[in-house]
């Protein structure tokens, strides 16, 4: 049912698409036939003496001459194909000059081949409408999906859509309050996703600084290897994004190998190409990584319903005498915490569920480790059913489900509790195969949240790389539109 109706929604999208085009079509055909001139004239000049001159009087011609005030209004139309310019004399001292641009069809067009016309804002203001919907279809979307789990991937890409396309917004409607044609309006749409990595960028300077820092702090912690440079990596590689534009652009601006400076070379386009896809493809990153880390803290700070049944206890290494290490006690004393509450306010109990199998290392397994612990602060043996053969997360929801099942003979109401950073990893995994259970999640240190954003982002990417590709395909082709646009503006 849910299916449906998104499929409703997209069809709607694209059915509101065809309108607007056909909108802005008729718009432009019904106003943009004829033009008005506007000119200041000095206080008290006759409108009908204003002088005016056509340099292709077979191409435009004047229909009226009016004045509003000190305002010198005059109404042209076109003839045929092709351009003129316009002369307006209004006295010795005092002239003006306009060029114009009949297109076929009869449209005008001021200053260029898609310059300023009658009715051409509608364009602008019909892409950012149909933005506004994609956006409203969005967090539409990205609400429905919350509420069927906290956990899906797609969360992650739905969220950093939403900030792109809101961004992208932004980012255009100067474009309208400071409309002077369609040339002007793609000028500033095609800049946009640099403008965007240039505000961003002492953000960026600042996070590659501290995702190094703290990725340093994680080495010497836990380890030098791969996987714990994943921090640093990235910064490395958000901070040379950025910068590769601009440098790319002040290179070539300087450079004498390769002309980027004639508008009539196609290595200016093929330059404002290659930067404006960079640009574009990393501000939609960027805005996927803040989706990660939004969605990521939305899980981690969340708190299951009161409803519970059972809660696992996800286990992790344990210390050398079988006692938990402070991660794992953490995790222990947060799942014993949220009984409590559920305790406080709705009056009903709880059974724990330890879970981990023992390493080469430990003396015992995790969850017997867990279930000691919980035996030696008071919680009686019939409220603990512990798991002891799991080896990796998959197995600790696995095997946990298949012994409840064992007691309850159904699937009850089930919560999980795990490091905050882990939250929404460990959700993802048992969504994966099919398990619904809901985290709460324990304090831990700081370095370790870095790498675990990375990490979802990654996976994002991964799991959800045909949504990604095909919004970036749009993206280069957006551009591609655009740069063949001001092309045709400039050159034709």
């Amino acid at each position: 049912m849910t299916t449906g109706k998104l499929d409703m929604n997209k069809k709607t999208l694209v059915i509101s698409g065809i309108l607007l085009i056909i909108i802005s079509i008729t718009v432009i055909f019904v106003f943009g036939r004829t033009y008005t001139v506007s000119g200041d004239m000095p206080s008290g000049t006759d409108p009908d003496k204003v002088e005016i001159t056509i340099d292709e009087e077979d191409i435009i011609k004047v229909k009226a001459r009016y004045a509003e005030g000190d305002t010198f209004r005059a109404d042209i139309e076109g003839i045929r194909e092709g351009s003129a310019g316009m002369e307006i004399i209004y006295s010795d001292e005092r002239a003006d000059f306009r060029y114009f641009y009949v297109h076929r069809f009869g449209i005008i067009t001021e200053g260029g081949y898609l310059g300023k016309m009658r009715g051409g804002i509608v364009i602008p203001l019909a892409i950012i409408l149909y933005l506004l919907m994609i956006l409203m279809y969005c967090v539409s979307k990205y609400r429905k999906d919350l509420r069927y789990s906290l956990y899906q991937y797609k969360n992650i890409g739905d969220l950093g859509l939403i900030v792109f396309i809101a961004v992208t917004i932004v980012l255009l409607i100067p474009g309208i309050l400071n409309y002077t044609g369609i040339e002007s309006a793609v000028s500033m749409a095609l800049s946009g996703a640099a403008r965007f990595t240039f505000i961003i960028l002492p953000a960026a300077v600042v996070m590659s600084i501290l995702v190094t820092l703290s990725n340093i702090n994680l080495m010497r912690k836990e380890g030098y290897n791969w996987r714990n440079m994943l921090g640093c990596i990235l910064g490395i590689l958000l901070l040379a994004s950025t910068i590769t534009p601009w440098a790319l652009g002040e290179y070539l601006q300087r450079s004498t190998v390769i002309d980027v400076h004639n508008q009539n070379r196609s290595a200016y386009y093929v330059e404002l190409i290659v930067e404006n896809s960079i640009s574009a493809v990393l501000a939609y990153l960027e805005c996927i990584l803040i989706g990660t880390i939004a969605v990521g803290v939305k899980a981690a700070r969340h708190i299951p319903e009161f409803n519970k049944d059972y809660i696992l206890i996800l286990g992790c290494q344990i210390r050398k005498d079988g006692t938990l290490t402070p991660l794992l006690k953490g995790r222990t004393d947060r799942a014993l915490e949220f009984a409590e509450m559920q305790k406080k306010e709705t009056g009903k109990d709880i059974v724990f569920v330890p879970s981990g199998g023992k390493g080469n290392d430990e003396v015992m397994s995790e969850g017997d480790a867990i279930t000691e612990y919980l035996k030696g602060i008071g919680i009686p043996e019939e409220k603990i059913l512990t798991e002891r053969e799991s080896k990796n997360t998959y197995e600790n929801f696995r095997n946990s489900i298949e012994l409840i099942r064992e007691r309850e003979g159904s699937s009850p109401e089930i919560a999980f509790s795990t490091t905050n950073y882990h939250v929404l990893r460990s959700g993802q995994i048992a969504l994966s195969h099919g398990i619904r259970a809901e985290g709460i999640g324990s304090r831990t240190k700081s370095y370790f949240w870095i790498n675990a954003f990375i990490r979802e982002f990654i996976a994002t990417l991964y799991t959800e790389k045909k949504k990604h590709i095909a919004v970036i395909v749009i993206l280069l082709l957006a551009i591609l539109a655009m740069v063949g646009v001001l092309y045709i503006a400039i050159n034709d």
